[in-house]
């Protein structure tokens, strides 16, 4: 990796947990020169503009914890035990998330929604292709006969996801692992 792309990167990894603690708005170019101790002119050299920089971030972030649970659901074999694992997740993610601030998803979608297009796309990309992803889980555990065929594994993995990011936000705002605990409880009995 030469020097310019080992800079991009760096920056892209300083400033991804600033920007989930932060947000986009209260994340300023004082607070990225300060955390990686380079210039405006340094930062700038490599990124068009702070939005570049966000939309990198994200991506990354989303990369970062992507890796993990794909990490964690390749020690399981059964559809059913990966769907499992996958609830568990989220039981760690809640208080220590792969990148430092709370749930990227949740916080970058809140903020993006009304005021940052680029943003607001990635994040538009990448819930999809996480619900898909359980809606997957969901299909293979029908055909190997783990669970019933007549579930719609799209709805399912739609009211398992989306059950999850509502259960983040209400552990990380109450101090209280017990939300998370309940919808992990409730949809590892549904999926048995």
């Amino acid at each position: 990796m030469i020097k310019s792309e080992r800079t991009k990167q760096f920056i892209i990894e300083t400033a991804a947990p600033i920007f989930n603690k932060k947000g986009f708005a209260g994340t300023s170019l004082t607070d990225l020169t300060s955390a990686t101790g380079l210039t405006k002119g340094s930062i700038y050299g490599n990124f068009e503009n702070k939005e570049d920089i966000a939309v990198n971030a994200f991506t990354y972030a989303v990369a970062k914890i992507r890796t993990t649970v794909h990490t964690k659901l390749s020690t399981k074999q059964k559809a059913v035990e990966k769907l499992h694992l996958f609830l568990d997740f989220f039981l760690e993610y809640v208080f220590d998330p792969p990148v430092a601030g709370g749930c990227v998803l949740l916080n970058t979608a809140v903020e993006a929604d009304d005021n940052q297009p680029a943003l607001k796309e990635q994040v538009s990309k990448e819930l999809t292709r996480s619900i898909h992803h359980v809606a997957e889980l969901i299909r293979q555990a029908q055909l190997s006969g783990e669970l019933n065929n007549s579930l719609n594994a799209e709805r399912m993995a739609y009211t398992i996801f989306c059950a999850v990011e509502g259960a983040i936000m209400i552990s990380r705002v109450q101090g209280d692992l017990k939300p998370m605990q309940e919808v992990v409880n409730y949809w590892r009995e549904q999926i048995t």
